[in-house]
């Protein structure tokens, strides 16, 4: 299919959609059914997840089409998903919470715990953090592009990938918006601005 020859597609991790028929041509919800929403809830699906912890179930929103300013809804049930709402999304479904409200960056920056504040130019961070006594994967990051203005995008920090313990450009972050979700690095400059690393409420 299309969505397989995609770069953010995953194989083997995220979310999958099935649709059958029998030999007498009855079938289980599949495209036909789609709304202005997308995909409803009653259509197949299967999602894998690296783990039972935030970032495993971050990870099953792999494949779940990015949809920029999507609603609670869509990203809830794996119909798109951008930067806030999967973040939310993930964290509502690991504590076994319902849907939320809609809820956009500057609200997480508000009501999400700040465990530290930085400037990060091309793709470095001007403060040193440490991974594991002061950021942890699944810790979020927000970034305000342009001083004074609102905070525009968000992700989770994913991966120490150096494994030298301080957080620096080639780390991963994990982030949707306006692509699905995928993993990138510092230095690709998506979070390049005044940056808040956020811890979400463990319920």
């Amino acid at each position: 299919s299309a969505a397989s020859h995609s770069p953010y597609y995953h194989a083997d991790l995220g979310s999958f959609w099935l649709q059958v028929q029998d030999e007498n041509g009855r079938r289980s919800p599949g495209l036909p059914e789609v709304t202005e929403r997308g995909l409803p809830p009653q259509v197949f699906r299967l999602t894998l997840e690296t783990d039972e912890g935030y970032l495993g179930s971050l990870t099953g929103f792999f494949n779940v089409p990015g949809l920029f300013g999507c609603t609670a809804y869509q990203s809830y049930h794996y119909i798109g998903v951008d930067c806030a709402d999967v973040l939310v999304a993930a964290h509502q479904r690991l504590l076994g919470l319902g849907q939320s409200e809609d809820i956009n960056v500057t609200w997480l920056v508000d009501h999400w715990k700040v465990i530290a504040a930085l400037q990060i130019l091309e793709g470095v961070p001007k403060t040193q953090l440490k991974w594991g006594s002061e950021i942890q994967p699944g810790d979020a990051i927000a970034v305000r592009y342009t001083p004074g203005k609102a905070f525009m995008h968000i992700g989770a920090l994913y991966a120490d990938a150096n494994h030298d313990g301080l957080l620096d450009s080639v780390d991963a972050v994990l982030h949707a918006g306006p692509q699905a979700l995928h993993i990138s690095k510092l230095r690709e400059k998506g979070f390049d601005g005044e940056v808040v690393i956020l811890r979400a409420p463990s319920k």
